[in-house]
């Protein structure tokens, strides 16, 4: 029977040590589960980092027959408020035929007539007056909008223009389909399915669109967010298929006749022949100039590879209005042929105003025509972005075979080193897909396969880590929760105050850190070491709260305490810097018992503390978890306050305090002592060395000192090397009174290293701590 026992007893423990193992494999099919059914669960994220990588790494612009005639609020101001009469713009075309544009390309909807025409003028004239004779007069003139169709059809160069799609149909109005001027050919089954569909459309006028040579739609709106990353090349009213406007420039530009749409039945991808829909794959148009081959997603939309913006891009429109008129700083006929002959010439606004701006990876307010402009950029560089198919397959791969792999190797490396292997395998991860991007301008998004293996390492570390701590459980639980008396009480009054949760608080922070613990440590039974630390922590505790501090924590020999929470303390930064100070005289009455009677001192040897003291905004309050939790503080202030406690050693000084406590208690004596950036912060932070009270302030020899540090420091940061050392012969007698006149080594190394590589003529002055 005994036997039996033991044996069952091994068969369970070994059956706990796979409960890690068992649960990571769980969670691996979980993530599978959950990326076959919601593959787009995290799609946002993944948009957000591909903003990044274009921030980081934006498309290598080339120099590109391609320009935006820009109408931009210079040009509102020279030609006047929008819309500006179409003569303006049949002039331009005209113009732009002469010096012989491979294209223009109007970003413009000319929907309504226009009001400055003479037939709209001379009605209005009418009613105000005119006589019939002048009515028929300036009615005779020619309508502007027919002017810029006859424009169109005479100018020697090829027009496309624009049309808005609309969703839907409004009762009572009859459909408007676009000008059809092209052919399409589906290669393989047809994609009309997958496109954007629309009811409608609103397209320019038809007497001024008869004469042009194409006509696309210029919408370019996406369902990211409102960030252009994608805009669609083709979509569709009814069954017939029309193109964008950057697609048909390209079309119009090269003389084609057809655009071809290969489905992914046509090329061969996956998803194709009978057992699904068809998707879009490729876009082709072909001419004598060239064989454009586009790559879409699967509905039609092209993936918008952004350059940064670059000035020779946008050309002003009216200095094109303008141009040959002799006007000053619009361009001859001569100049407007050199920059824009055989370019490809989109025009539209950028003005604000007009309404034209949208936002992209690159830019929160971005021109819709220079979105077109780099659009026709890429397909004629063949600059492509892609997201093949076989991304989203390899998700799953990694999911599987990466996650089985790390659920194995957590289940029995322990928390450390699991985490360590799940670091650095997110870094392998992104990393492959960065340099996708940089390499080949793919587009694979590894944020759900990231978010599935820190799952799956998390439930498996957790897991692993919740086994070995358990034995662990009842030593530790007879020490948790340490909570000062004020906190007692309020919880009593308020038991709601054992939620999670906190608020933001101005709060003063305290580390203090037992110098050479190790040392003291090695020297000392661990009994001894236990009575050493109570009755080390003991008096310090009791100093800290009678200056109304919380004790946050004891991590072994070092204590976090905070002010003004939980009540309120108007004068935390004040109280602060008192119960520090006497921390160090009590530490000082201590040791000295020790020299006098070291078999009875409550220390058993001779102990020096480092305090530092930082104020700032802080989330307070209860932290953790609904089962666990404490009384806590975090925050920027908090960091820099442990940073300034670790410096106290490195400056040889006893309290070392930030800007923001050292304003709050501006009437002790306190001096500064240098400028630096901490470990981990950019920022430069004022430290000062706290010495003494309010009443020490007021003596002579602080005023004193306190005039020769100032004088010491501006003499070290203007690298006035010999006037700081002759100084500071003079001030460390002075500081000798509070025992930091150690500071003036530490500063005399540095100057010796300065001396020996100069900091530089633009130095500010601020040292780079390089140790926390």
């Amino acid at each position: 029977m005994a036997d039996n026992a033991q044996r069952i007893r091994l068969l369970v423990g070994r059956s706990k040590k796979l409960i890690p193992l068992f649960l990571g494999l769980a969670s691996v099919v979980m993530s599978l589960f959950s990326y076959w059914y919601f593959p787009d669960a995290l799609k946002d994220v993944g948009n957000i980092l591909f903003d990044e990588y274009q921030r980081q790494k934006p498309r290598e612009y080339l120099e590109t027959p391609v320009k935006v005639i820009d109408i931009d609020d210079e040009s509102l101001e020279v030609l006047g408020q929008w819309p500006w009469p179409r003569t303006d713009f049949a002039d331009m075309s005209m113009k732009l035929g002469q010096i012989g544009a491979a294209a223009v390309v109007y970003d413009v909807v000319f929907s309504e007539p226009d009001r400055t025409s003479p037939g709209n003028i001379a009605g209005m004239l009418l009613q105000n007056g005119l006589s019939f004779d002048a009515f028929d007069a300036i009615t005779a003139l020619p309508d502007h909008d027919e002017y810029l169709g006859q424009s169109f059809a005479q100018a020697d160069t090829n027009i496309v223009t624009g049309y808005f799609l609309t969703q839907f149909l409004e009762e009572g109005k009859e459909q408007e389909l676009p000008p059809v001027r092209y052919g399409f050919v589906e290669i393989g089954a047809s994609a009309k399915d997958v496109m954007p569909t629309y009811e409608t459309s609103t397209r320019t006028l038809p007497v001024i669109d008869e004469g042009a040579q194409g006509s696309g739609f210029v919408s370019v709106a996406s369902i990211d967010g409102g960030v252009i990353r994608k805009a669609p090349l083709l979509a569709r009213i009814d069954e017939q298929i029309f193109p964008s406007l950057s697609l048909e420039a390209l079309r119009v530009a090269i003389g084609a006749g057809t655009i071809q749409i290969k489905s992914s039945s046509g090329s061969g991808e996956f998803g194709s022949g009978s057992e699904g829909p068809a998707f879009v794959s490729l876009v082709r148009i072909v001419s004598d100039i060239g064989d454009f081959q586009i790559p879409t997603t699967e509905t039609g939309e092209f993936l918008v590879h952004y350059s940064e913006e670059r000035p020779e891009r946008r050309v002003p429109a009216w200095k094109v209005i303008k141009a040959g008129t002799g006007t000053p700083g619009a361009y001859s006929m001569q100049e407007l042929q050199e920059l824009l002959g055989g370019h490809i010439i989109l025009i539209g606004p950028s003005a604000p105003g007009l309404l034209d701006l949208r936002s992209t990876p690159m830019n929160g307010s971005y021109p819709g025509v220079l979105i077109h402009a780099q659009m026709v950029e890429q397909m004629l560089n063949k600059q492509f972005l892609s997201n093949p198919y076989w991304g989203q397959t390899l998700v799953g791969v990694i999911i599987m075979v990466g996650g089985t792999i790390l659920a194995f190797m957590l289940s029995f490396l322990g928390a450390v080193r699991g985490g360590l292997i799940t670091v650095i395998s997110l870094v392998a991860l992104f990393w492959f897909s960065w340099w996708q991007y940089t390499e080949n301008q793919i587009l694979f998004d590894p944020t759900f396969a990231a978010a599935a293996l820190v799952f799956i390492s998390m439930v498996t570390i957790i897991s692993s880590f919740y086994l070995t701590e358990s034995e662990k459980a009842e030593i530790r639980g007879a020490f948790d929760h340490y909570l000062s008396p004020d906190m007692v009480d309020q919880i009593a009054d308020d038991p709601s105050l054992l939620q999670l949760g906190g608020v933001e608080k101005d709060i003063t922070i305290l580390f203090c850190d037992v110098r050479s613990f190790s040392k003291i440590s090695e020297k000392l039974s661990p009994q001894e070491l236990i009575t050493f630390l109570n009755n080390f922590l003991t008096p310090m505790t009791e100093i800290l709260m009678d200056s109304k501090s919380t004790i946050d924590k004891y991590i072994g020999d070092a204590i976090m305490s905070f002010w003004n929470a939980p009540l309120d303390d108007p004068d935390h930064a004040r109280n602060a810097c008192r119960g520090s100070l006497l921390m160090i005289d009590t530490l000082r009455e201590m040791n000295k018992l020790y020299y006098d009677d070291p078999e009875n001192a409550p220390l058993p040897v001779e102990t020096n503390i480092g305090i530092g003291l930082n104020s700032g905004p802080c989330s307070v309050g209860n932290m953790g978890s609904t089962q666990r939790f404490a009384y806590s503080v975090l925050g920027d202030a908090v960091n820099l306050s442990s940073r300034l406690e670790g410096l106290t050693k490195q400056y040889k000084l006893h309290i070392i305090i930030g800007s923001a406590t050292a304003e709050g208690a501006p009437d002790f004596a306190r001096v500064e002592v240098d400028q630096l950036r901490v470990v981990g912060r950019q920022a430069p932070e004022t430290i000062y060395t706290l010495v003494g009270d309010e009443k020490e302030a007021q003596t002579a020899t602080y005023k004193q000192w306190h005039e020769l540090q100032m004088a010491y420091l501006n003499a070290y940061r203007s690298q006035q090397w010999d006037e700081a050392e002759r100084i500071a012969a003079e001030a460390r007698p002075l500081a000798a009174t509070w025992f930091v006149d150690g500071y003036y080594d530490v500063m005399q190394t540095r100057i010796d290293e300065y001396r020996q590589n100069p900091p530089g003529e633009d130095w500010d002055g601020v040292y780079q701590a390089t140790s926390k």
